[in-house]
């Protein structure tokens, strides 16, 4: 490739320079070659040997300074190039659209167009190709137009491509019939190929190389045209799998030779070879089963010849079975007719699914001696799998039934009879007979039978009828009657029998002579099952009827009612009830009973005595005697149950004589110190009987003890009655004991009636004492001040104390000793020392003053107000009684004087004397809480606010004296006259800390229109501004106060300009408005001036009063040019002859000149619209503010 290159720039080289030589001087340059298009006969990139009509474009460039015309460009090719039919190798320029081209000039792009075969026997490479391109050079030289002829001579370089080769992608590889097996026949292989190359193949011949173990071990085929990029399957047919075959994965080699052509047409030769893999199945096992095995003979004995033997088969499996081989293993002792012991049948019909197939084995042989013989069967099968055959080995294990000799005879039937009924044999039962019936179930009669009965030991076989027998049919029965006595010793139960009989039977002419042996099982019955039913009917405690009997009582009878419920009736009876319980004592525990026939019953009653007996169920073994006669038996049965009967408490029994129902202090609670306290016992009889009396001890527990004068024993009189109760009293002192429950014991002892004598009783029972904690009676609820959260320095500020009586029954004369904190004193004695009595005592919780500001009942509020007027008086000492539950009110006037706020104790000692008559006394340790209070808030501000102008502002401060914060401060502003309006009338502020101040700026507005809701005109001068303060001190209490100060009102005058329109028509310039006085004063002899340049103009208004309004219009004429600004001069006069003079610069509009409508006067608003409205706005806002004010107050509340 080097070397041609190497040669193709000499050549160029070469080329130039002759040409530079040969051109004239006139003209320079050459022609260029800028690109070269090498494309197929349908304009692929490809060129292939053996390609026809392939285009060959040339694009040049005139690189001469001159125009060249009758271009044209003669090929030089290679060997194995040649012009295609049609064309040559020459062309003319043309332009690059296609369209001839008879004068190139400089620079300009021109083609030589061609078209070309390539030979078959051209070596795919790169080729150079010459082309001489001639020309006649048009130039003008010494203005004669020249005419040169030219030929330059380039070369272009075209490649041609090695055919494509053939790419073959195996898609998938597949058997028609899904699967193949060893053994399948006739199968089908379908190879999917897609054609991955460039070229189509238009024919192929297909081998396909099997591995071992397929037939035909080659497969040729040939197929049509294949597109490229296009699949096509492969079916290779009658393809045979060997039997032998291992089922796995198998490769084979698929080799194509084909003819390809590409894309330009042209043909080829080619081949490719690849590997396809397909998969052999395990074959599957068809789903056979055996459903029948027998004899074609209808009896096959130990000695049978010649007998076949059939084996019925059902197909299960979908597959159908086109052939069946069968082998017969035969065990030791059954042959074939030759001595074989293995026989081989085949069965070619085609087995379909459910269907029913029989197989024979002719000729056997059996000697074995044997019921039920095992042998194996082996089937070979040929199935078909959706038309893939296949091979598969099954094994069975069969059971072959024979018909032996010694089943000849069959014991059909055993029956036992007494006196010629139905009967059960039974021990000692005499003269009872054993039927025995047989059955021929061979297929020969009988000709004779002789028994033989053989009987274990207990037995005695006293006849056996008929000793022989002749002539029994097939299927005909004969019955032996056997006569037996049964000893007595002999128990129930199951005992052999042998049956040995000889037989001769007749099979044809030949005789046969038999001995068959019948064991079988007679079986002697339970006497038990055939005693009688003796039932217990009912028992029950007392004698012939129901009564009713306790432990403890001497004499108990029991009475039975017993009843023959069995079909035998009962002799010689005799019952037995025997207590199994130690502490019962038999007195009549036996009866004779005698003779019960079936269905019959019998009273009996039996004697105890329960003296140590408790309550709880009773125990007897209950034992009837008796004898039963049946099937020549004498039977003695002895019948036991077990009977228990309740022997029931008294209900009103409790696991002791008397009961302690109830105990305690008949006046509860008592107290450490009690004395003279009665404590009640209340005892229950619980026993049945009655109690001749009883003696109570008392035994106390330490720090206890019986007052001089009283005993610590009681005694009550019988007689108490069952389940009545009496009351043992006592008088007790207590010590100086720890409140608690105190463990004491008492004593009784007492006589019980059960009869006779009687018995006496002991019992001790446990009790206790409980004694209250004094400390815990009365306990603290609360305290709060009443009215407000009293300062330091506060003086007579009243606390209530509440507290509550839980559990005293009654307190008298209650009073209490209070010791206060240092810093506050009892105001009525100004000491830290305070006696007093309770202001109220009730069921009623006292309301503190913050709530009663709420909606409360009516007895709520007087119950407050009392307390309020308590402060001043006193109860006197036993005015008050309290009760349990009661609350018990105390309130104290206090002066506080030196403590800062936080919380201090109180220790508050009461007395009182409780309901046992006894002083009492407890000290209650309460919080006292002092938050601080609020002695006033103060309201600074200028004492004389003076009013100037419109817009003003006030500076109001706000300052809590006291020890308390200030919460929720609402400030509310009105004045007294409405010349001043504040910006806001309420202020509101969340908390003012204590000795702290809060600022506020208030804006004030005068008023110039009050006058018309005022019925007194004030001009200037001093009015009243009104401030009202609403606040909380710490405790919640509200607190309302009122306040003023003066606002000083001068005069003084705002004069505002408005509704200015200024407009310009023609040379006259016109201003029009209204002039309004803000101001507290008359502006008096007021004038309004036009400036508009160096001209001027002036009108007279006169006084404007305060809140009034009037218009102006003023006039300037003849003005030259056009206006654009001027300037308005007001001039006037205060109260005080003092001239003042304002300007505003104004813009005048241009009017063009038009025929218009004169518009109406502007109505001016009515003064009495604009006094209505500010009435009404006046009546809104105080409406406003006093709605807000009790939002908030509610939402502090909540």
């Amino acid at each position: 490739m080097n070397r041609v290159v190497t040669v193709l720039m000499l050549m160029m080289l070469f080329m130039g320079l002759v040409s530079f030589m040969s051109s004239s001087a006139e003209y320079q340059g050459d022609i260029k070659v800028i690109n070269v298009l090498w494309k197929s006969s349908v304009g692929t990139e490809n060129v292939y040997p053996g390609s026809k009509q392939a285009q060959l474009i040339i694009e040049l460039y005139n690189g001469f300074n001159v125009a060249i015309r009758s271009v044209s460009g003669c090929l030089i090719l290679p060997k194995g190039f040649t012009p295609s039919m049609g064309s040559g190798t020459c062309s003319n320029a043309v332009s690059p659209n296609g369209t001839y081209i008879s004068e190139i000039e400089p620079g300009q792009v021109f083609q030589l167009r061609y078209r070309l075969d390539v030979s078959e026997n051209v070596t795919p490479r790169e080729y150079v190709i010459g082309v001489n391109v001639t020309y006649v050079a048009v130039y003008e030289h010494d203005s004669t137009l020249v005419k040169e002829p030219g030929y330059v001579i380039k070369y272009v370089i075209v490649t041609i491509k090695p055919y494509p080769p053939l790419k073959i992608e195996i898609k998938d590889v597949y058997w028609d019939t899904e699967k193949v097996y060893p053994g399948t026949r006739n199968a089908v292989l379908n190879v999917m190929v897609y054609n991955g190359g460039d070229s189509s193949i238009t024919n192929a011949h297909v081998r396909l190389l099997m591995p071992e173990g397929f037939t035909p071990s080659t497969i040729r085929l040939d197929v049509g045209a294949i597109g490229s990029r296009s699949t096509y399957t492969l079916r290779f047919t009658d393809i045979e799998v060997s039997p032998s075959l291992s089922p796995g994965q198998y490769s084979g080699i698929l080799r194509i030779n084909a003819t390809t052509e590409t894309e330009d047409g042209v043909s080829y030769e080619t081949s490719w070879e690849g590997e396809i893999v397909f998969i052999v199945s395990e074959a599957p096992k068809p789903n056979i089963e055996v459903i029948d095995v027998g004899w074609v003979n209808r009896v096959v004995y130990n000695s049978s010849r010649l007998g076949d033997l059939y084996v019925t088969l059902q197909n299960k499996d979908m597959d159908t079975l086109e052939k069946i081989v069968a082998t017969l293993n035969l065990p030791s002792g059954i042959t074939g007719v030759g001595g074989e012991f293995r026989l081989t049948t085949v069965y070619e019909n085609p087995v379909n699914y459910g269907d029913v197939f029989t197989l024979v084995f002719n000729d056997l042989n059996v000697t074995l001696d044997k019921r039920n013989i095992i042998a194996t069967l082996e089937l070979e099968v040929l199935g078909s799998d959706h038309g893939a055959e296949y091979w598969s080995k099954l094994s069975y294990v069969i059971g072959i039934k024979t018909s032996l000799q010694e089943e000849y005879l069959k014991l059909v039937r055993i029956q036992w009879y007494y006196q010629g009924t139905p009967a059960i044999p039974l021990p000692s039962s005499n003269d009872i007979v054993l039927e025995v019936r047989l059955l021929n179930i061979g297929p020969e009669s009988i000709e004779t039978l002789v028994p033989e009965i053989k009987l274990p030991e207990g037995f005695k076989i006293k006849s056996i009828s008929p000793d022989s027998y002749t002539g029994i049919q097939p299927g005909g029965t004969t019955t032996i009657d056997i006569v037996i006595d049964i000893d007595d010793d002999v128990k129930p139960g199951a005992y052999p029998a042998k049956f040995v009989f000889d037989i001769i039977v007749s099979s044809g002419d030949s005789i046969s002579y038999l001995r068959q042996e019948i064991n079988s099982t007679i079986y002697i019955g339970n006497p038990s099952e055939y005693a009688s039913k003796i039932i217990t009917l009912s028992y029950f405690w007392g004698s012939g009827n129901p009564g009713p009997v306790y432990p403890g009582q001497r004499e108990a009878s029991i009475t039975l009612q017993l009843y023959n419920a069995g079909r035998y009736p009962v002799n010689d009876a005799i019952a037995s009830l025997k207590p199994l319980n130690d502490t019962v004592k038999s007195i009549v525990d036996t009866v004779f009973v005698g003779d019960m026939p079936s269905g019959s019953t019998s009273m009996l009653v039996f004697t105890y005595d329960l003296e140590n007996v408790t309550s709880g169920k009773l125990v007897f073994n209950l034992t009837v005697t008796y004898t039963i006669r049946v099937y020549g038996a004498f039977i003695r049965y002895n019948d036991s149950q077990i009977l228990t009967i309740d022997l029931e408490e008294f209900a009103g029994y409790r696991g002791y004589g008397i009961e302690v129902a109830d105990f305690g202090w008949t006046n509860s609670p008592v107290f450490p110190g009690t004395e003279n306290a009665t404590y009640s016992i209340v005892i229950v009889n619980r026993l049945p009987f009655s109690i001749g009396g009883i003696t109570a001890r008392l035994a106390l527990p330490e720090g206890f003890y019986i007052p001089k004068g009283y005993s610590n024993e009681a005694y009550v009189p019988g007689p108490i009655q069952s389940m009545q109760q009496a009351t043992l009293s006592f008088t007790i002192s207590i010590g100086k004991v720890k409140p608690g429950i105190y463990r004491g014991y008492v004593e009784l002892n007492y006589i019980v009636y059960s009869g006779g004598t009687g018995s006496s009783r002991h019992e001790v029972h446990p009790i206790d004492f409980i004694v209250n904690n004094i400390d815990e009676s009365i306990v603290f609820v609360t305290a709060y001040w009443l009215y407000q959260s009293p300062d330091v320095g506060s003086r007579g500020a009243n606390l209530a104390i509440v507290l509550q009586n839980t559990y005293i029954p009654e307190m008298k004369g209650i009073k209490a000793s209070v010791k206060l904190p240092s810093g506050i004193v009892y105001s009525y004695t100004n000491t830290s020392i305070a006696v007093i009595t309770p202001s109220y005592v009730g069921q009623q919780m006292p309301i503190s003053v913050p709530t009663m500001q709420q909606a409360v009942p009516r007895q709520l509020q007087e119950l407050a107000k009392l307390l309020t007027q308590s402060s001043t008086v006193t109860a006197p000492i036993g005015e008050y009684t309290a009760s349990r539950g009661d609350y018990i009110v105390f309130n104290i006037p206090l002066s506080v004087i030196g403590l800062e706020p936080g919380v201090y104790n109180i220790t508050m000692n009461i007395e009182f004397i409780d309901h046992l008559d006894n002083q009492r006394n407890l000290t209650i340790v309460l919080p006292l809480y002092l938050l601080g209070g609020i002695s006033y808030i103060s309201v600074e501000a200028n004492n004389t606010f003076t009013l100037h102008g419109f817009n003003n502002t006030l500076d109001i401060t706000l300052v809590n004296h006291g020890s308390g914060d200030a919460y929720n401060v609402y400030l509310i502003l009105y004045p007294y006259i409405p010349m001043v309006i504040p910006g806001e009338s309420i202020y509101y502020i969340e908390k003012i800390p204590s000795s702290s101040s809060v600022h506020l700026s208030i804006p004030l507005y005068y008023n110039p229109l009050y006058t018309a809701s005022y019925p007194t005109i004030i001009r200037f001068g001093t009015i009243p501004l009104v401030l009202t303060l609403i606040y909380r001190d710490p405790m919640g209490y509200q607190h309302v106060f009122n306040t003023s100060i003066s606002i000083v009102i001068e005069p003084f005058i705002e004069l505002i300009i408005g509704d200015i329109k200024a407009e310009q028509v023609g040379g006259t310039i016109k201003v029009s408005g209204t002039i309004t006085n803000m101001g507290s004063a008359v502006a008096e002899r007021v004038k309004l001036k036009l400036v508009v340049g160096d001209r001027a103009a002036e009108t007279f208004i006169g006084d404007i009063d305060p809140g009034s309004e009037t218009s102006f219009s003023i006039e300037l004429e003849n003005y030259p040019g056009i206006a654009e600004k001027g300037r308005l001069i007001l001039s006037y006069y205060d109260i005080y002859e003092k001239y003042h003079e304002k300007s505003i610069t104004i813009d005048i509009r241009y009017v063009e000149i038009t025929t218009t409508t004169t518009p109406p006067p502007e109505i001016v608003p009515s003064k009495n619209i604009i006094i209505f409205a500010v009435a009404l706005f006046l009546v809104m806002a105080l409406l406003l503010i006093y709605r807000l004010v009790k939002q908030h107050e509610a939402r502090l509340r909540g």
